[in-house]
């Protein structure tokens, strides 16, 4: 259920992510995400911090996504 609900807040943004992530869980992603953010603008997470799209796009970078949208959106 949650994993579905991570997906469809990539076309369908829901403001908050604190009803799957806990507090600590959302720390670590915007740690993380420091290390899974690419050198051009396109490689950057482009939603809002802490919603579920941004999490699923950090989640996505973490798992080799490239991060290009042309390409394909993560899944």
């Amino acid at each position: 259920m949650n994993v579905m609900r991570l997906k469809l807040s990539l076309s369908q943004e829901e403001p908050e992510v604190n009803n799957i992530f806990t507090e600590q869980e959302q720390d670590f992603l915007e740690v993380i995400q420091c290390t899974v953010i690419g050198a051009t603008e396109k490689q950057k997470n482009p939603y809002p911090k802490r919603t579920l799209a941004w999490a699923a796009w950090t989640i996505a970078r973490m798992a080799g996504w490239s991060g290009y949208k042309k390409i394909r959106k993560p899944s």
